[in-house]
C-alpha cells in the first residue's frame, strides 16, 4: 500500500491587507488558555481582591456602618484614592499568578516544541505573533485591574455622589494597569524563551520575582540606600502606584526612576524575544 504524506512547508494563500492579522492567534490562545486545568478556579480566586474592595467602598459610604472603620483592615482606606492604591498594590500578586499560569501554557510549549515554523511560514510576522501573545495576557490583566477600578469609581459615584479624585489619580487608573500588565507579560515571555521546561519556567518567574525583592532589601540593610530597591520590580511597581494615588511610604523610589526602569525592562524583554524569534525564523 502506498501512503502519501502531505507535509506543510510554506504558506500557499493570499495575504490580507488588514492590520488585524494577529486576531486569530489572539482568539485561539485565549480560548485555549481557558481550557487549561484549574483555570476557572484561579480566575474565581483572583476575584477575591476586587470583591473585597467593592465591599470596602460600600462600607465607607454607609453612615450606619461607621463602626467598621475602627477595624485595622479598614483603617487606611477611608479615602477613595487610598482604596484604589491598596487595590492595585494587592492585585500585583494576583497578576503574577495569572500571567505565570496562563502565559507559559500557550507560549513556552509552542517555543519548546518548535511549533513556530507553522506561524512564521508567512501568514503572519513575528510582531503579529508577539502582539497576539502579549495581548492575551494584557487583556486578562486589564479585566482584573482596569475594569474593577472603573467599577469602584462608578460605585463610589453612586453611593457618595462624587469620587474626590484629582487628575493624577485618574491618570493612575489607566497607567498603573497598563504598566503592570505590559511588564508582567513581557517578563513571562522573556523567561519562557530562556527556560525551556514549562514547570521550571513557572517556578523561576515566581521565585525570581520575589528573590529580587529579598536581594534589594538585603542590600538596603547593609548600605542604607533606597536606590537598591530599583532591583526589585515589585517595589518599583508599588512606588509607581503610590505616586499616582498621592501616597508615600518608607523607602519609596522616585517615580522618575521607577517608571522609566519598568518601561525599559519591558521593552528589553520584548525586543530580546523578538531577536531570538528572528534567529529561529532564519534557521528554518
Amino acid at each position: 500500500m502506498i501512503t502519501n504524506l502531505n507535509e506543510y512547508q510554506e504558506w500557499k494563500g493570499k495575504f490580507k491587507t488588514s492590520g488585524w492579522r494577529f486576531l486569530p492567534i489572539f482568539r485561539f490562545s485565549f480560548r485555549h488558555a481557558l481550557k487549561r486545568k484549574f483555570s476557572k478556579p484561579l480566575l474565581i480566586f483572583s476575584l477575591i481582591n476586587p470583591l473585597f474592595f467593592i465591599a470596602a467602598v460600600y462600607i465607607t459610604s454607609r453612615s450606619e456602618l461607621k463602626p467598621f472603620f475602627e477595624f485595622p483592615v479598614f483603617s487606611e482606606i477611608r479615602n477613595f484614592a487610598l482604596i484604589l492604591e491598596n487595590f492595585f498594590n494587592q492585585m500585583f500578586f494576583f497578576l503574577l499568578l495569572l500571567t505565570i499560569f496562563f502565559f507559559f501554557f500557550f507560549f513556552s510549549e509552542e517555543y519548546r516544541t518548535n511549533a513556530l515554523p507553522l506561524y512564521f511560514s508567512r501568514p503572519i510576522s513575528r510582531w503579529d505573533y508577539l502582539f497576539a501573545k502579549i495581548g492575551v495576557i494584557l487583556f486578562l490583566t486589564l479585566i482584573y485591574t482596569f475594569v474593577p477600578a472603573l467599577l469602584l469609581v462608578i460605585l463610589r459615584l453612586v453611593f457618595e455622589g462624587s469620587v474626590g479624585l484629582n487628575y493624577l489619580n485618574w491618570l493612575g487608573i489607566l497607567i498603573v494597569p497598563l504598566t503592570s500588565g505590559i511588564f508582567f507579560s513581557s517578563m513571562m515571555i522573556f523567561v519562557s524563551v530562556l527556560v525551556k521546561k514549562t514547570r521550571l519556567a513557572e517556578l523561576t518567574a515566581f521565585f525570581g520575582y520575589y528573590f529580587l525583592s529579598a536581594v534589594a532589601f538585603s542590600l538596603f540593610q547593609t548600605q542604607e540606600n533606597r536606590l537598591f530597591y530599583l532591583l526589585s520590580p515589585n517595589h518599583c511597581l508599588k512606588s509607581i502606584n503610590s505616586f499616582f494615588f498621592s501616597r508615600t511610604f518608607e523607602n519609596m523610589i522616585p517615580v522618575y526612576y521607577a517608571l522609566p526602569l519598568i518601561a525599559a525592562l519591558s521593552g528589553f524583554f520584548i525586543f530580546w524575544v523578538n531577536y531570538l524569534l528572528n534567529k529561529k525564523e532564519q534557521s528554518l
